[in-house]
């Protein structure tokens, strides 16, 4: 168990669609919950903060730029560059999904142990309180594991083929892992909640995410984009598990938000 004054909420609202969907789909449901009243920040990671000026007075709101987060990172700034001239439509293979570690990344370095990764179009069950969600938030904290309400994606038994798991056993190799099958699983999707036993195996998990996320590019057979085969390794070799959640929460997908 630890105090409410440890958890905060992070997400990602890269180009303006997701900027604008952000103010009225999480954002706003943090606000009218009025959960910066008692103390839990929302960190957005953006590429357009100047598009959330109207918060600047708020304390728990806390806006960051992108390129600031990682602005000693010059492995990321080579070769997770966002799309530019912006996507269209949806977003495209090539958008930088693993970038969401930075804003993970702030909020421990602030000193949060539990840490609510949700997509910028989610929104909270209808009808429920802030003292539920607090509750959820409290009760649900277990040193070292990823809890999501998402979909699952399994290892054993799949088709080892796919672009989800057709380098692990390169990888393994090269790592030097012995990571059990049942280990290997993870998840997309809206929520994921990170909960560390402490500052250290946080951080130890976002090394772990840099090197696999650099890895991906620097190698000729590497996942590149697909951060939800990098977090499946990331995940087991950071001494984490990855755990199904029932959170009070889910999407608020706009087909016309994609790029």
């Amino acid at each position: 168990m630890i105090a409410l004054d440890k958890f905060c909420f992070v997400s990602e609202a890269n180009y303006p669609r997701y900027a604008e969907r952000m103010k009225v789909s999480a954002l706003k449901n943090y606000l009218d919950l009025k959960l910066d009243e008692v103390g839990v920040p929302f960190y957005i990671s953006t590429n357009c903060p100047e598009m959330f000026a109207e918060y600047s007075g708020n304390n728990m709101i806390r806006i960051c730029d992108i390129e600031e987060l990682r602005k000693h990172d010059n492995d990321s700034k080579q070769y997770e560059p966002l799309p530019n001239p912006p996507p269209q439509n949806l977003y495209p293979s090539q958008y930088p999904w693993n970038l969401r570690r930075f804003i993970v990344r702030k909020a421990v370095s602030d000193g949060y142990l539990g840490i609510w990764h949700i997509d910028a179009d989610c929104k909270f069950n209808h009808g429920i309180s802030r003292d539920s969600l607090v509750h959820e938030m409290i009760s649900a904290y277990e040193p070292n594991t990823i809890k999501s309400n998402a979909a699952r994606f399994v290892y054993k038994g799949a088709d080892h083929g796919g672009e989800l798991w057709n380098l692990h056993d390169l990888y393994m190799t090269e790592l030097n892992l012995t990571i059990p099958p049942e280990q290997l699983d993870t998840v997309d999707g809206w929520c994921q909640f990170w909960m560390g036993r402490d500052t250290d195996s946080l951080l130890q998990m976002l090394d772990n995410w840099d090197k696999l996320a650099i890895r991906g590019f620097t190698n000729p057979q590497g996942y590149k984009t697909i951060f939800m085969a990098n977090l499946s390794l990331v995940i087991p070799m950071s001494g984490f598990t990855l755990i199904s959640h029932p959170f009070p929460l889910q999407p608020h997908h706009h087909f016309e938000d994609r790029y």
